[in-house]
Parts: structure tokens; C-alpha cells; sequence
């Protein structure tokens, strides 16, 4: 009974990020209030499943306050010096911060989707012919050098964080809802698809695209049982936005 309390303010705490992204105006601020709540509630529940919690009113928060990328590396900064200094100790826990295994099916695999992305990202931008102004706008204008130096740091960096907070922190957060493999897919690649929803590619069409990718990555994940392998192909991924945003200005 309690366990299944916890995983009930669990799903709602999750599924307020998506109502983050759906609604206007003031009431989004109340949001993070309420995953505070959540969390507390299941601090006095059970101390231990607090490690599922916490870090979501963190992240609603910058969100809501911080630009980006700042919104996504200082909650999960914050969650990874807890992770290091408390919760790896927790011994009744998998261990989610791991490279995983690189073996021949799971490259094959890696390799299927870097093709699939590429082409799926290029043929989406001639297709759709996107205002991508703002995306454009937020490269150095200092050079070739400063420009290949951001292009490597985007595209290694922010497949890191990405990766860390969808198939890390929230993965394992799902993994204690015990729910089929499909369905933990799905809920992980939909919240990875709104998040992108004002990213390359942008839009319903592009947060449909950033879904189907981040399904097709959270089997790599499931196959790898690791992040190694989805940091790489998110990378891959990351690095042909980058290519066409250059060439584009």
C-alpha cells in the first residue's frame, strides 16, 4: 500500500512537466510548488524513495527562471553531487550513472538511428523550411575556430544532460513503478518529445520526430544497460542540428 502511494505522487510529480509545457500564464508557477509537496509527502512516507522526487521541483524551477542551458545543468549539477555523495551508497538500488556495454548488436543498433536521425533531420528542414532565427542567433559570431569549438560543446555537452535526466534520473525513477518495458518507453520518449517542442526540429511535427527518436534511443538504452551508448548516438544526432544551423547562416 505504501509503495503504491509513493508511485501514484511519483506519476504525478512526472506529470506535471508536461503540464508545464501545455499550460499559461500564472498557474505554472504553482507547479513546482506542488512537486515540493509530493516530495515531501514522501519524505515523511518513506525517506528512501525521496531520491525519486526531488530533483523535479529543481528542474521545474530553472525551467521556469533559468535560459537554457543553465535550466538543465544546475538541477542536474545539483542531483549528481547528492547522487556521488549519498545515493550511490543506497546498495538496494541498480546504480543508473553507467557506461553500459558496446557489443556488436548494439552498435548495429547505434548505427541504424545515427543514419535514420541524419536523414530524418535534414529532410525535415528542407521540407519544412522552419524560422530557426533564434537557433542561429545563439552561435558565436567570432570566427571559425569559436564556432567549431561551440558546435563540439553543443553537441557532446547537451546529449550529456539530456541523456542524464531522461534515460538517468527519470528512468530509474520509473523502473520502481514496475512498469512494462514498452510502457516506460513510451512515457520517457513523450516527455523527452515535449521537451523539444521549441528545439531543431520544432513544433507538433518536430516534438512527434524528438519522440520517435527518444524511443528508438531508450531501446539502445535498454539494450546497452548503460548511457554510453545513447550519449554517443544523441551526440551524433546533435552534431547534423549543428552542421545544418552552420551551414544555414
Amino acid at each position: 500500500m505504501k509503495n503504491r502511494l509513493i508511485n501514484i505522487l511519483f506519476s504525478l510529480s512526472v506529470l506535471l512537466i508536461f503540464t508545464l509545457f501545455l499550460l499559461k500564464g500564472k498557474i505554472v508557477f504553482y507547479i513546482p510548488a506542488v512537486q515540493l509537496l509530493l516530495s515531501i509527502i514522501t519524505f515523511v512516507i518513506d525517506s528512501k524513495r525521496l531520491r525519486d522526487f526531488f530533483f523535479w521541483p529543481l528542474v521545474t524551477l530553472s525551467i521556469l527562471f533559468l535560459p537554457w542551458p543553465v535550466q538543465f545543468i544546475a538541477p542536474l549539477s545539483v542531483y549528481l553531487v547528492v547522487y556521488a555523495l549519498v545515493l550511490r551508497k543506497d546498495k538496494n538500488r541498480e546504480k543508473w550513472l553507467t557506461p553500459g556495454i558496446l557489443n556488436k548488436p548494439v552498435i548495429i543498433m547505434m548505427s541504424v538511428v545515427i543514419v535514420l536521425t541524419s536523414a530524418s533531420l535534414l529532410l525535415w528542414y528542407f521540407l519544412a523550411d522552419p524560422d530557426i532565427t533564434d537557433l542561429k542567433n545563439s552561435f558565436p559570431k567570432s570566427g571559425l575556430f569559436m564556432l567549431i569549438i561551440y558546435g563540439i560543446l553543443f553537441s557532446v555537452f547537451n546529449s550529456i544532460w539530456e541523456e542524464f535526466i531522461i534515460k538517468g534520473i527519470l528512468w530509474d525513477g520509473l523502473e520502481q513503478l514496475h512498469l512494462h518495458f514498452i510502457i516506460l518507453n513510451i512515457i520517457q520518449a513523450v516527455l523527452f518529445g515535449v521537451l523539444h517542442i521549441n528545439g531543431f526540429p520544432r513544433g507538433l511535427t518536430g516534438a512527434i520526430l524528438a519522440g520517435v527518436y527518444g524511443f528508438l534511443i531508450g531501446i539502445i538504452r535498454k539494450k546497452s544497460k548503460g548511457l554510453l551508448a545513447p550519449c554517443i548516438t544523441h551526440t551524433c544526432a546533435d552534431s547534423t542540428i549543428f552542421v545544418i544551423l552552420a551551414l544555414s547562416m
